[in-house]
Parts: structure tokens; sequence; C-alpha cells
């Protein structure tokens, strides 16, 4: 309860800093720059030390703790923890040293004044690869031996300082306000587990056992996620190098229209999925594949009920949305509209990303790490054309919809993947829920859209503090009929979410 209820925090202390950021800077060139000075640090702390060494160390080093065999466990620890500050250590200074020619690379089309304020706050930035890098492996380690706490406050402290930072230091350090509450956050988030680790009483050596056998099980674990993060991380890197192209305040809009799109994602793809694969994983490894099917197909088809209903809301009320969230300070009406527009393109991937969330992990309970590779290369190609060719005819909102059409890509080849080669899906029963999902959709939406343009005749919706209790009650209303359609239309995961929900109200009582 304590670590979801860090997860949450986290998540709320970064949408926040979203917040917080828009109002200080909204979508100008100064944001630009931050967020292309953010590129090098998140990707190779994403390739180096996030969730691909962890997913494969904690197996290795848990099955050490296991047998108590603590010297082998220790020596493992302090081979890799070595390597690791001695890859970063290199990465950091030679990224340093080409700040200049990594700004120019992602961006492009930056105009040069614009690019020497990127290269300033790179480097500023840069050396968080370093202090984060280490501390996402600490954080791993600490998961291990069941410490999930600190490891899940590790994002809470780096929102929270960015937050601190651009509140108190804007007026006299602009942008670069950012930059240093980034890299201090970093520091921090090392310090906190590193000071949980010498608690723990790790021992730490200054040694590198290369021919550690707990190593060459690691490495084969870790290169095919490994290939698969650096090909996901390149298709936010090319729609940045595309938008950079673009007149200024392309990217910031990108950027907070992505933050809203990922919304559905987190709440309910990636919960959903990390609840299933417990399950799913065991009926593969009993080849129990009629509950295996079952388990796939309702997760499927609840990410859907929730989720594509949520997207089609936001869609229709992008606009109040995000003046609601956003405008504010800095962020001007033009902000809205760069933002709301890129919103209506990003949604159709928000729904993919949700499901492949589970499906990809389908694949991994299957014990099939390829397949999704593949598929994840796939997209990059098709997002390349997309790209170029959208961004002529949309500006920023084309590329927001090829990272739609790369994601939506995504999810029908492992979707037929499935269906072909493994007969894990039946397409008929989860397209006939589907068809049902549109149509209840279908009904609430427009009569959330009737009385929301309803109130617009009693009160004037051009003001802010008219739109929330208007847009709160389109919503009550659109839940309602949606649950009401979906009860009419006889959609299982209705009455079997309400169940779920009934059930663990009163037990809670």
């Amino acid at each position: 309860m304590i670590v979801a209820g860090a997860a949450i925090l986290s998540k709320a202390l970064g949408f926040v800093r979203d917040i917080v950021i828009a109002l200080k800077f909204g979508t100008s060139v100064q944001t630009d720059a931050f967020l292309i000075a953010l590129t090098a640090p998140e990707f190779f702390i994403d390739i180096l030390a996030g969730g691909a060494l962890t997913s494969a160390f904690i197996p290795v080093f848990s099955g050490y703790l296991a047998k108590e065999d603590y010297e082998e466990a220790g020596r493992l620890f302090s081979s890799i923890f070595n390597m690791l500050f001695i890859a970063l250590l290199l990465i950091t200074g030679l990224s340093v040293i080409n700040a200049y020619g990594i700004v120019r690379f992602v961006a492009p089309g930056f105009s040069e004044e614009t690019r020497k304020l990127a290269v300033r706050l790179s480097y500023t930035i840069l050396p968080a690869i370093l202090f984060m890098g280490l501390a996402s492996y600490l954080g791993g380690v600490l998961n291990s031996v069941k410490k999930f706490f600190l490891p899940s406050m590790k994002q809470a402290v780096l929102n929270l300082s960015i937050i601190i930072s651009a509140l108190f230091l804007s007026a006299s350090f602009k942008i670069e306000s950012l930059a240093i509450g980034f890299v201090a956050g970093s520091v921090i988030q090392f310090i906190m587990l590193a000071l949980a680790m010498i608690k723990r009483r790790f021992r730490y050596r200054v040694t590198i056992r290369t021919d550690h056998p707990g190593l060459k099980d690691i490495a084969g674990m870790w290169m095919p996620l490994l290939l698969a993060l650096i090909f996901s991380n390149a298709v936010g890197i090319v729609l940045k190098m595309f938008a950079s192209t673009l007149p200024e305040g392309r990217i910031a809009a990108l950027h907070f229209a992505y933050r809203l799109k990922h919304l559905p994602i987190v709440i309910f793809g990636v919960t959903l999925a990390t609840a299933i694969f417990p399950f799913i994983t065991w009926h593969a490894a009993q080849n129990d594949m009629e509950k295996f099917r079952a388990s796939v197909a309702r997760a499927v088809k609840i990410i859907f009920f929730i989720t594509f209903p949520l997207c089609a809301g936001m869609a229709v009320f992008r606009v109040p949305i995000i003046r609601i969230i956003f405008e504010r300070g800095n962020f001007t009406g033009i902000s809205t509209a760069l933002t709301a527009s890129a919103l209506l393109f990003y949604l159709p991937g928000a729904l993919a990303v949700s499901l492949n969330y589970v499906v990809i992990r389908v694949f991994y309970a299957l014990k099939d790490m390829l397949t999704p590779l593949k598929a994840t290369v796939a997209g990059l190609l098709i997002m390349i054309p997309a790209g170029y060719i959208l961004k002529n005819l949309l500006m920023h909102s084309g590329l927001a919809l090829a990272q739609s059409i790369s994601e939506t890509s995504l999810l029908a080849i492992l979707f037929l993947s499935l269906v072909y080669r493994s007969r894990v899906l039946d397409v008929s029963d989860i397209s006939r829920t589907f068809l049902k999902i549109v149509c209840a959709t279908a009904v609430s939406v427009f009569v959330a859209g009737a009385l929301y343009k309803l109130s617009g005749a009693i009160s004037d919706l051009n003001e802010i503090p008219y739109q929330l209790p208007a847009l709160a009650v389109s919503f009550a209303a659109a839940v309602c009929v949606y649950l009401l359609s979906s009860k009419m239309l006889k959609i299982e995961e209705s009455g079997y979410l309400l169940s779920t929900l009934r059930k663990k109200f009163f037990k809670a009582g």
C-alpha cells in the first residue's frame, strides 16, 4: 500500500512539474531547448541502467540470495556497479565534449541561437547521466531484497526538485532553473539510495569480475531488452528531429500533449498489464492454455472498455481540458491551440500503447522476446517516412499522427502474430466486444457534448472557472450513459468491473 502511494505521488508530482513548466515557460523556444537538452541523458539512462538492466539483474541476483550465497551476490553487485560507473562516467564525459554535436543531431532545424541555448543547458544536465544511472541500478538492487519504498520515491524526488527550482530560481536563472533542478534531483536520488544500501550493509568491493557466471546470465537476458529499448527510444528522437524544423514551440506543444496522452496509458494500460503478467506467466508455465487465453482476452477487452471511451472523451473535450490544466502564466491561448491539435492525433496511439502493454507481456510469458523486438523495429521504420510526409501536411500534429500510426502498426503486428501463429486470441469474440464498446462510447460522448453545449447557453465557457463544473457534469453524465449503454448491449466487462469494485468496496467496509 505504501509503495502504491509512492507511485501515485510520483505520477502526481510529474503532472505538477509539467503544470509549473507550462506556467513559467509555456510553449516557448526556451522550453524546446530544454526538452532537446534532456534527450541524451534520458536515452543513455534508459538503455544502460533503466528497466532492461534491472529486469535482467533482479532474477540472477535474487537467485544467489535465495541460495544464501552472499559472497557471490556481493561480487556480482560490485562488478556491475563498477562497470556501470565506468561506462556512465565515459558517456557523461564524451557527451559533455560533444554536446554541440548531439544537439545538432537531435535538433537539426534549430537556429544557431536556440542550438547554443540547448548546448548550454546540456552542460548543466549531462552530469545527471552518472547519478541517475547509478541510482536506477541501486533501486533495482533494493527491489531485489524487497525494499520497494525508496526506489519507488526516486522519480518523486526528481520531480519535486524540478518544481522547487522552477518556482524559486526561474526569476534569476530563467530556463536554466529547470536544468539545475534536474541535476540536483539526480544527485539527491543517488545519495538517498546509496544511504539505503549502506543501511542494508551491502558490502561494496572495488573489483570487476568479468568471469563471474552471473554476468553471462544477465547479459543473455539484457541484450534483447536493450535492443528493444534503443529502437523504442529512437521513435521519440526521430520525432524531435522532425519537430525541430518547425516553428518554435512545437516541440513543447508535442511534449505537453504527450503527457496528457500518457494519462490513460499509465492509469489503465500499465496497471492492468502489471497485474495480469504473473497470472498469464503462471498459466503458460503450467501449459494451461485455456486459462491463458481467457486471461489475455479479458485483459484486452477490459483495457479497450476503459481506454477507448476515455480517449474519445479527451479528444472531444481536449481544448477545455488543456485550458483548465495548463492555460495560465506563459501558457497562452496559442499554446492551448497547439497542444490540443497535437493531442487529437496522439490519442489513437494512447489506445494502441495501452493494449501493447498487455500484448507484449503475452509474448514474454511465452518466452518469445524476438517478436516484440521485430515489431518495434517495424514501428520505427513506419514512423520515419510517415513523420516526414505528415510533418509537411499537418505540421507538428502530423508528427503526433505519425507516432500514433507507428504505435498502432506495432499493435497490429503483435496482434496478428498472436491470432495466426499462436492462436492465443479469439478474434470474433474480441471484435464483437470492440464494436459494442464503440457504440456505447458514441452514445455517451454525444450526450456529454450536448450537455456541455447546453452549459454554454447558461454560462460563459470562455472563462476557465465556468469550464470546470461544466466539464465535470458532462463527464459524470457520460459515465452514467456509458455504463447504462454497456448493460443494454450486454458488454460483459461492465458487469465484471462493477462486480469487482463492489467486492472491493464491501471488503474494505
